[in-house]
C-alpha cells in the first residue's frame, strides 16, 4: 500500500475537521479501489455520508471498501483523530490557471526569478478567503496596466412598433378599427384653419370617410362614426 505522508501544514495545529474543507488540495498518492488519486476531502465526504446512513449512490466501490475497512482515507482519518490535528491538509493553490496540490512535481511549482520587479500578489492569512494561502493568479496586474477588456457598447434605443389591437365586435368595432388603421391625414392647407373657432370649420370627406374634428381623439371619432352608422341603419 502506498504511504500518504503528512504535510508541513500540520505544524499549524489545524483540527482534524480541517481536512474535510473544500480548500483542501491534498490528493492520495494512489487508491487501489478507484485506481486513481482521489482528493482526500472527497473521500472524507463519502465516509461521512455513509456513516450518516446516506451512502453515495455513485460510489458503490468506495462504500464497500469503507465498510470492509479497506479504505485508505478512512485509515488516514483515524490517524488525524488520534493526533488531534489535520495531518493531510494542503491549502488550495493556483499558478498560471493551474491547480497546485501536494502531488504537483517540484519542477512545476512557481518560482520568482532573481531581479523580478513585477508586483507580488497579495496573500491572505484568513482561512476561507478567496486568495487564502495563494489561491490567486501568479501576479496581479501592475498599476496602470491596461486589462484589455473592451468597453461595453451602448445599445441604441429601439423605436416602438406596437400597434393598437383590433376589436372584433359589431358596428362599433368596425368604426373603431377603421379609425385606428385608416385615420386620414390632415392636408397642409387645413393646418391654419384648425386654429380658427370650431364653428367656422367645415367637415369634408376624404375618400368617402368623414374627417376627424379638431382635437377629436380616435375613440371619439370611432363613436361618432358608429352613431352615424346606427342612425343610417335605423332609417333604412
Amino acid at each position: 500500500m502506498i504511504e500518504n505522508l503528512p504535510t508541513t501544514e500540520v505544524d499549524k495545529n489545524y483540527p482534524p475537521e480541517h481536512s474535510a474543507s473544500p480548500y483542501n488540495a491534498y490528493y492520495l498518492r494512489g487508491c487501489p479501489v478507484v485506481e486513481r488519486s482521489p482528493a482526500y476531502a472527497s473521500c472524507l465526504y463519502k465516509v461521512s455520508e455513509l456513516e450518516a446512513g446516506r451512502p453515495v449512490a455513485t460510489a458503490a466501490d468506495c462504500n464497500q471498501a469503507i465498510q470492509c475497512r479497506r479504505c485508505q482515507a478512512k485509515d488516514m482519518q483515524q490517524q488525524e483523530k488520534l493526533k488531534g490535528v489535520a495531518l493531510f491538509f494542503f491549502p488550495s493553490l493556483a499558478y498560471q490557471n493551474k491547480a497546485i496540490t501536494n502531488l504537483t512535481p517540484e519542477s512545476e511549482l512557481p518560482r520568482r526569478q532573481n531581479g523580478d520587479t513585477r508586483q507580488a500578489p497579495f496573500v491572505s492569512n484568513v482561512y476561507g478567503a478567496a486568495n487564502y494561502r495563494g489561491r490567486y493568479q501568479e501576479y496581479v496586474p501592475p498599476a496602470g496596466r491596461k486589462t484589455g477588456i473592451a468597453a461595453v457598447p451602448t445599445v441604441p434605443a429601439l423605436k416602438s412598433t406596437i400597434k393598437a389591437p383590433l376589436i372584433d365586435s359589431g358596428s362599433y368595432a368596425d368604426a373603431f378599427n377603421t379609425a385606428m388603421t385608416s385615420v386620414p391625414e390632415v392636408p397642409k392647407t387645413t393646418v391654419a384653419a384648425i386654429a380658427r373657432p370650431a364653428s367656422t370649420l367645415t367637415i369634408k370627406s376624404i375618400s368617402g370617410r368623414p374627417m376627424m374634428l379638431p382635437n377629436e381623439s380616435p375613440l371619439q371619432y370611432a363613436r361618432r362614426i358608429a352613431a352615424t352608422l346606427n342612425q343610417q341603419t335605423e332609417n333604412v
